[in-house]
């Protein structure tokens, strides 16, 4: 690895990245009236915390330490929350879903294609682009 803190920076705005998304599946699966439903979107949470961790491993093995998160993000994430169920439409929540998913895969192959991380790194983060990918086509789906 030429340069830790490259590593470390893309690492680091990858578990922003988890982070947000989990907020939001959590939001979601708690206002849930469909059981499969929620139980996708605690899925989802679940997997993004997990992915966090495996990141988080990652970044201090290079030397990283663990960052602060802002409230901003969750004032985001309710108020998009808030507006989808007050117009509880199914169809705009499986758009959110949607959008979370692609601006996540954007953000990951945007740090895959920089190439700063470490190649075993990389393999956990290109197996977490593949479930990106089979969550958003499973969303497609949904919507029908």
């Amino acid at each position: 690895m030429d340069n830790p803190s490259q590593a470390i920076t893309a690492l680091t705005s990858l578990i922003h990245v988890n982070n947000k998304r989990m907020k939001t599946y959590q939001s979601l699966a708690g206002k849930a009236t469909h059981e499969e439903f929620r139980a996708l979107l605690s899925q989802w949470a679940d997997q993004s915390k997990l992915f966090s961790r495996t990141l988080s491993t990652w970044r201090a093995a290079y030397g990283g330490f663990a960052s602060s998160e802002t409230s901003s993000g969750i004032a985001d994430v309710w108020g998009q929350v808030k507006s989808l169920f007050d117009a509880r439409r199914k169809k705009d929540v499986v758009t959110l879903c949607k959008d979370i998913e692609r601006n996540s895969l954007k953000a990951y192959k945007t740090t895959m294609e920089a190439s700063v991380l470490p190649t075993a790194a990389a393999v956990d983060v290109e197996r977490q682009v593949r479930e990106f990918e089979k969550t958003l086509a499973k969303l497609t789906h949904l919507q029908g």
